[in-house]
């Protein structure tokens, strides 16, 4: 008979470890409808991973199975709801939402419920405590290894040797105290009649030489006395463990997943130190040391050695690391605090000792590592120019791009990328050129280039910069693509996320136009006065503050300019845009006189005075040649 299942070769499911009656609910916009069906909420843990999982309880078909990380998902109950009890499971870096409806008859244990899923979210390494029970077993706690006891049972056909036991319970730390003698008083039990019977054949004990000389016999197999199922659950009802839930709450037990959060490790990760130190123990992978620490399955590892040290048992463990007797100590103890204690005096220790070691050498490694870095600086650096680096980067953002939900999740996204100084620019191009490839425009792009200008003025400068590439470059652009960077701008320009000065690139005029840029303008206006309005666009173009900026798009200084720029925004049914443009015209020939007046007189007073120099210059001459005559 085997303990924990029939020996057979199929895999057994792993049991739920809480379930409670519920129904799924479907979301339509901002609306849950509830479904019908009659269906059961479980949480198991398979393969060392939490799963949460819904099925119909008719049916017996699993339909929701996710799988849940410590910190990553939370369930809680809708107070708003006041026509039935309605739960929300949230994953918190997806912002995804699963809507279920209690169907437990009695509202008594849903805090119980809740409490349960989200304690087995938290912290997964709590489902492998074996559950409370009666008597002493339920007031005790001890890790068994279970795994090995189902194999060995069904390996010897449901029953196990006494030394077979003995090694099994005193390797897991289960057998301590009253639990040992009240195991070989079980076993001592079993072989009394063996014993009364050899003793009864008046058989003489040998004498101590022959003791010594002759080892005692072993007997075979087939005759050594088997524990049956019925044995070993006794004997464990009687083991007395001491009460480590009782140690752990007069101490100061303090978790170390709670204390190294990710908030803590993301800093660190980017010291260089930290990464040279850290990571060739960490696993290889092409990712970053920043993701991989602050990773839900980094998380969990921490929370399975957290629990480990606080089981007290990796004592004997540390001390394999080559680590000193006091850290050993202190890891037996269970305590997190003494055992940090321990560690930081170890590496004191050690590094006073690498210290004196290296010290007479220092300046030698210092001249050895300037003579290093002026021969590296000799040497012909070699730059990677097949771009391997910036096509990731496009298909990484691409990616995020096509996967997001919203523009909320996908920034968030981008923003916890690893981008590199100098790829900022290369991000923003992305966006626009994922908007252009669409059919028509759609506005998710616009509010994520709106959200980037917002966060950072650094993301403001580069739009700004693809705004004059992307008005230079309209020629090349197709006539969907070019309505769709057209409007995309214009949602910039209309949040004010981009500054009106990016216009002063536009110069409105017959030379330095094509058909693209002016259908290119043509959009942008027009979509800046749908969202405007013409009144509050005119009133913004009349801003004094800009009138620098718009020197170009409503030029003044050529009445022939001045005349294009006016039939333009009249053609494209603006033309209330250049009523300012207008009075200017009309005015544009008497200041064109007054200018001419100005040149002539400046032109006749030039001319006096040089007249004048003139006729100074002949009387002088004329007076020294009556001189030269004379004498």
């Amino acid at each position: 008979m085997a303990l924990f299942g029939d020996g057979g070769t199929h895999r057994r499911e792993p049991r739920s470890l809480v379930e409670f009656r519920a129904g799924k609910m479907k979301l339509n916009g901002t609306t849950v409808t509830p479904d019908t069906r009659k269906g059961l909420v479980f949480m198991k843990l398979e393969d060392n991973l939490m799963h949460f999982c819904w099925k119909d309880r008719k049916t017996g078909k699993m339909e929701d199975d996710f799988i849940v990380f410590p910190g990553d998902a939370e369930i809680k109950q809708i107070s708003q709801c006041t026509t039935g009890r309605v739960l929300l499971l949230k994953f918190k870096d997806t912002n995804r939402k699963c809507f279920y409806w209690l169907q437990e008859p009695s509202e008594e244990k849903d805090e119980e419920f809740l409490k349960k899923v989200n304690d087995l979210i938290d912290n997964p390494a709590s489902a492998s405590i074996l559950p409370s029970g009666g008597g002493d077993m339920g007031r005790q706690r001890f890790p068994i290894m279970a795994s090995q006891l189902q194999s060995l049972l069904q390996g010897s056909g449901g029953d196990i040797s006494q030394q077979q036991l003995i090694e099994l319970l005193s390797s897991s730390g289960a057998l301590g105290g009253g639990g040992l003698s009240s195991l070989e008083s079980l076993i001592g039990g079993r072989t009394s009649g063996r014993s009364r019977t050899e003793a009864s054949t008046g058989a003489e004990s040998p004498s101590p030489s022959s003791t010594r000389s002759q080892p005692p016999e072993r007997p075979p197999l087939d005759q050594i006395p088997r524990l049956q199922l019925t044995d070993l659950q006794n004997a464990l009802a009687t083991l007395q463990v001491p009460n480590t839930e009782k140690d752990e709450s007069e101490s100061d037990h303090v978790s170390i997943r709670d204390v190294v959060t990710s908030d803590v490790l993301r800093p660190l990760a980017r010291e260089e130190e930290f990464q040279t130190l850290v990571g060739p123990h960490l696993p290889p992978t092409t990712e970053q040391p920043e993701n991989v620490i602050t990773s839900p399955q980094f998380q969990q590892a921490m929370g399975t050695f957290s629990s480990a040290l606080g089981s007290g048992q990796l004592g004997p463990l540390v001390s394999e690391f080559g680590l000193g007797v006091d850290v050993a100590n202190a890891a037996a103890t269970g305590n997190t605090m003494k055992f940090a204690e321990a560690m930081e005096n170890e590496m004191k220790d050690t590094k006073g000792l690498e210290d004196k070691s290296t010290g007479l050498e220092g300046e030698e490694e210092e001249k050895e590592k300037e003579e290093e870095e002026e021969k590296e600086e000799e040497e012909m650096k070699i730059i990677d120019e097949t771009q391997t680096n910036l096509l990731a980067l496009r298909r990484t953002v691409y990616l995020t791009i096509m996967s997001s939900l919203d523009f909320e999740e996908c920034a968030h996204k981008l923003l916890k990328m690893t981008i590199k100084p100098g790829q900022e620019m290369e991000v923003a191009n992305m966006i626009i050129e994922c908007c252009s490839q669409e059919r028509s425009y759609q506005r998710f792009y616009g509010l994520l280039g709106e959200r980037f200008c917002h966060l950072n003025q650094m993301w403001v400068e580069k739009f700004d910069l693809s705004f004059q590439e992307q008005y230079s470059t309209v020629h090349r652009l197709e006539t969907n693509k070019l309505r769709n960077v057209a409007k995309f701008f214009a949602q910039l320009f209309y949040t004010d996320a981009l500054p009106w000065t990016s216009l002063s690139c536009v110069h409105l005029n017959e030379e330095e136009t094509n058909s693209s840029s002016r259908i290119f303008v043509k959009i942008l206006f027009q979509e800046l006065a749908e969202y405007m309005g013409l009144q509050k666009l005119n009133e913004r173009l009349k801003d004094l503050s800009l009138a620098e900026s718009f020197e170009g798009l409503l030029p003044r200084d050529n009445p022939r300019n001045t005349r294009f720029a006016i039939n333009f925004f009249t053609s494209i049914g603006l033309g209330g845009l250049t009523d300012d443009l207008r009075e200017h015209l009309k005015n544009a020939p008497k200041m064109i006189m007054a200018q001419q007046q100005a040149v002539e007189s400046d032109s006749d007073s030039s001319s006096s005075s040089e007249s004048e120099s003139s006729d100074s210059d002949d009387d002088s001459s004329s007076d020294s040649e009556e001189e030269r005559k004379k004498r």
